[in-house]
Protein backbone atom coordinates (compact mmCIF):
# COMPACT_ATOMS: atom_id res chain seq x y z
CA UNK A 1 0.00 0.00 0.00
CA UNK A 2 0.98 3.56 -0.65
CA UNK A 3 1.33 6.12 1.89
CA UNK A 4 0.83 9.17 -0.36
CA UNK A 5 0.98 12.64 1.84
CA UNK A 6 0.89 14.84 -0.66
CA UNK A 7 -2.44 17.09 -1.39
CA UNK A 8 -4.55 15.88 -4.25
CA UNK A 9 -5.27 19.34 -5.10
CA UNK A 10 -1.83 21.38 -4.94
CA UNK A 11 -3.67 24.77 -5.85
CA UNK A 12 -5.51 24.69 -2.21
CA UNK A 13 -3.07 23.02 -0.07
CA UNK A 14 0.20 24.70 -1.65
CA UNK A 15 2.42 25.22 1.59
CA UNK A 16 2.97 20.81 0.89
CA UNK A 17 6.94 21.74 0.43
CA UNK A 18 7.44 23.44 3.72
CA UNK A 19 4.44 21.20 5.81
CA UNK A 20 5.36 18.89 8.49
CA UNK A 21 4.47 16.01 7.02
CA UNK A 22 6.64 15.82 4.18
CA UNK A 23 9.67 14.95 6.70
CA UNK A 24 7.38 11.87 7.79
CA UNK A 25 9.14 8.80 6.59
CA UNK A 26 8.99 4.96 7.63
CA UNK A 27 12.63 6.14 9.49
CA UNK A 28 10.91 9.11 11.36
CA UNK A 29 7.90 7.70 12.30
CA UNK A 30 8.19 7.33 15.87
CA UNK A 31 9.53 10.75 15.88
CA UNK A 32 7.13 13.10 17.90
CA UNK A 33 6.90 16.94 18.72
CA UNK A 34 7.68 17.38 22.51
CA UNK A 35 4.95 19.62 24.38
CA UNK A 36 6.21 22.45 26.60
CA UNK A 37 3.98 22.78 29.59
CA UNK A 38 4.73 24.92 32.28
CA UNK A 39 1.50 24.74 34.18
CA UNK A 40 2.26 22.59 37.29
CA UNK A 41 2.86 25.59 39.06
CA UNK A 42 -0.73 27.22 38.89
CA UNK A 43 -1.85 23.08 39.50
CA UNK A 44 -0.27 23.25 42.67
CA UNK A 45 -1.61 26.68 44.32
CA UNK A 46 -4.69 24.94 42.76
CA UNK A 47 -5.02 21.21 44.38
CA UNK A 48 -2.87 22.24 47.62
CA UNK A 49 -5.79 24.48 48.28
CA UNK A 50 -4.08 27.89 48.51
CA UNK A 51 -7.03 29.12 46.81
CA UNK A 52 -9.33 31.47 49.16
CA UNK A 53 -12.98 31.21 48.26
CA UNK A 54 -12.99 35.01 48.06
CA UNK A 55 -10.39 34.54 44.41
CA UNK A 56 -11.74 31.55 43.58
CA UNK A 57 -15.19 33.93 43.45
CA UNK A 58 -13.52 36.35 41.28
CA UNK A 59 -12.08 33.62 38.87
CA UNK A 60 -15.41 32.18 38.11
CA UNK A 61 -16.65 36.17 37.22
CA UNK A 62 -14.03 36.07 35.13
CA UNK A 63 -14.75 33.13 33.38
CA UNK A 64 -11.71 31.21 34.21
CA UNK A 65 -12.72 28.74 36.89
CA UNK A 66 -14.02 26.47 34.62
CA UNK A 67 -10.38 25.97 33.57
CA UNK A 68 -9.34 24.70 36.74
CA UNK A 69 -12.11 22.65 37.06
CA UNK A 70 -11.35 20.64 34.26
CA UNK A 71 -8.01 19.82 36.26
CA UNK A 72 -4.44 18.68 35.00
CA UNK A 73 -4.27 16.81 31.75
CA UNK A 74 -1.83 14.25 30.36
CA UNK A 75 -0.61 14.92 26.75
CA UNK A 76 -0.31 12.11 24.62
CA UNK A 77 2.80 13.53 22.52
CA UNK A 78 2.00 11.01 19.85
CA UNK A 79 -1.46 11.94 19.77
CA UNK A 80 -0.68 15.93 19.12
CA UNK A 81 2.20 15.18 16.55
CA UNK A 82 -0.21 13.30 14.43
CA UNK A 83 -2.79 16.03 14.33
CA UNK A 84 0.22 18.67 13.63
CA UNK A 85 0.59 16.80 10.44
CA UNK A 86 -2.81 17.24 9.84
CA UNK A 87 -2.88 20.63 10.66
CA UNK A 88 -2.89 23.04 7.33
CA UNK A 89 -1.47 26.39 7.34
CA UNK A 90 -3.66 27.51 3.98
CA UNK A 91 -7.27 26.47 5.21
CA UNK A 92 -6.83 26.86 9.19
CA UNK A 93 -8.15 22.94 9.48
CA UNK A 94 -7.21 19.50 10.05
CA UNK A 95 -7.09 17.60 7.11
CA UNK A 96 -8.51 14.13 7.71
CA UNK A 97 -9.48 10.44 5.31
CA UNK A 98 -12.79 11.26 6.73
CA UNK A 99 -12.95 15.03 5.68
CA UNK A 100 -12.21 18.69 7.14
CA UNK A 101 -12.44 19.89 10.54
CA UNK A 102 -11.22 22.36 13.07
CA UNK A 103 -11.61 23.58 17.26
CA UNK A 104 -14.48 26.07 17.52
CA UNK A 105 -15.26 28.38 20.01
CA UNK A 106 -18.09 26.51 21.07
CA UNK A 107 -15.92 23.70 21.17
CA UNK A 108 -13.71 25.76 23.99
CA UNK A 109 -16.85 27.03 25.74
CA UNK A 110 -18.66 23.75 26.11
CA UNK A 111 -14.94 22.02 27.42
CA UNK A 112 -13.20 25.06 29.48
CA UNK A 113 -16.25 26.70 30.52
CA UNK A 114 -15.05 29.95 29.06
CA UNK A 115 -17.71 32.86 28.00
CA UNK A 116 -17.60 33.68 24.27
CA UNK A 117 -20.04 36.56 23.97
CA UNK A 118 -19.77 39.93 24.22
CA UNK A 119 -17.04 41.50 23.25
CA UNK A 120 -13.59 40.27 22.49
CA UNK A 121 -11.05 40.83 25.32
CA UNK A 122 -8.15 42.67 23.10
CA UNK A 123 -4.90 44.50 24.29
CA UNK A 124 -2.15 46.22 23.12
CA UNK A 125 1.48 44.48 22.76
CA UNK A 126 3.95 46.97 23.47
CA UNK A 127 7.81 46.94 24.45
CA UNK A 128 8.61 48.36 27.72
CA UNK A 129 11.69 48.41 29.17
CA UNK A 130 12.15 46.42 32.66
CA UNK A 131 11.77 48.71 35.09
CA UNK A 132 8.39 50.10 33.41
CA UNK A 133 7.64 46.36 33.55
CA UNK A 134 7.99 45.90 37.06
CA UNK A 135 5.74 49.18 38.01
CA UNK A 136 3.14 47.85 35.76
CA UNK A 137 3.41 44.22 38.03
CA UNK A 138 3.54 46.16 41.07
CA UNK A 139 0.27 48.20 39.99
CA UNK A 140 -1.54 45.34 38.63
CA UNK A 141 -0.18 41.95 40.18
CA UNK A 142 1.13 43.64 43.35
CA UNK A 143 4.39 43.38 43.33
CA UNK A 144 7.85 44.53 41.92
CA UNK A 145 9.60 41.19 40.52
CA UNK A 146 13.36 41.21 40.32
CA UNK A 147 14.86 42.19 37.30
CA UNK A 148 16.30 38.81 36.70
CA UNK A 149 12.49 37.52 36.73
CA UNK A 150 12.10 39.37 33.76
CA UNK A 151 12.75 38.69 29.93
CA UNK A 152 11.22 40.12 27.25
CA UNK A 153 8.10 40.86 28.28
CA UNK A 154 7.61 37.48 29.72
CA UNK A 155 7.25 37.02 33.81
CA UNK A 156 8.88 34.24 35.19
CA UNK A 157 5.85 31.90 36.45
CA UNK A 158 7.96 30.98 39.74
CA UNK A 159 8.32 34.75 40.77
CA UNK A 160 4.70 34.92 40.45
CA UNK A 161 4.31 31.43 42.36
CA UNK A 162 6.31 32.36 45.15
CA UNK A 163 4.69 35.75 45.30
CA UNK A 164 1.15 34.33 46.03
CA UNK A 165 2.46 31.60 48.40
CA UNK A 166 4.02 34.59 50.45
CA UNK A 167 0.74 37.07 50.09
CA UNK A 168 -2.25 34.06 50.91
CA UNK A 169 -5.65 35.75 50.94
CA UNK A 170 -7.94 35.02 53.74
CA UNK A 171 -11.40 36.87 55.31
CA UNK A 172 -8.91 39.84 56.64
CA UNK A 173 -7.32 40.29 53.29
CA UNK A 174 -8.37 43.88 51.50
CA UNK A 175 -10.50 43.55 48.70
CA UNK A 176 -7.57 45.48 46.47
CA UNK A 177 -5.50 42.56 47.74
CA UNK A 178 -7.66 39.70 46.59
CA UNK A 179 -7.97 41.50 43.36
CA UNK A 180 -4.70 41.71 42.25
CA UNK A 181 -3.57 37.93 43.73
CA UNK A 182 -6.51 37.24 41.49
CA UNK A 183 -4.63 38.59 38.58
CA UNK A 184 -2.07 37.11 39.07
CA UNK A 185 -3.64 33.66 39.35
CA UNK A 186 -5.59 33.92 36.25
CA UNK A 187 -2.22 35.13 34.55
CA UNK A 188 -0.36 31.57 35.61
CA UNK A 189 -3.99 30.04 34.22
CA UNK A 190 -4.10 32.25 31.05
CA UNK A 191 -0.24 31.65 30.58
CA UNK A 192 0.08 28.34 31.82
CA UNK A 193 -2.58 26.43 30.62
CA UNK A 194 -4.66 28.26 28.09
CA UNK A 195 -1.80 29.68 25.88
CA UNK A 196 1.44 28.14 26.79
CA UNK A 197 4.60 29.16 24.43
CA UNK A 198 7.64 28.29 23.52
CA UNK A 199 9.04 30.37 26.51
CA UNK A 200 8.59 27.55 28.71
CA UNK A 201 7.73 28.41 32.55
CA UNK A 202 7.26 32.27 31.49
CA UNK A 203 4.57 34.15 31.24
CA UNK A 204 3.75 37.10 28.39
CA UNK A 205 2.40 40.26 30.24
CA UNK A 206 0.56 41.33 27.34
CA UNK A 207 -2.40 39.54 28.92
CA UNK A 208 -2.28 42.32 31.83
CA UNK A 209 -3.40 44.45 29.34
CA UNK A 210 -6.67 42.51 28.64
CA UNK A 211 -9.51 44.28 29.69
CA UNK A 212 -10.54 41.05 31.60
CA UNK A 213 -7.74 40.91 33.73
CA UNK A 214 -8.77 44.36 35.36
CA UNK A 215 -11.87 42.65 37.31
CA UNK A 216 -13.96 46.29 37.62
Amino acid sequence: MTDNRNPEDPSVLYLQATHMSSSVSSLTVDDIVKVKKSDHLIWKLYTDNYLHRRVLAYLNHMGFYGVLECGSQVLDNHLITALVERWRRETHTFHFTCGETTVTLQDVSIIWGLPIDGEAVTGVDVSHKVEEWQHICLDMLGFLPASNYLKGGHLSMTALHDHCISNLVNDETSEVDVVKFTRCVALMIIGGIMFPDYQKGQLDLYFCNCYEMLIT
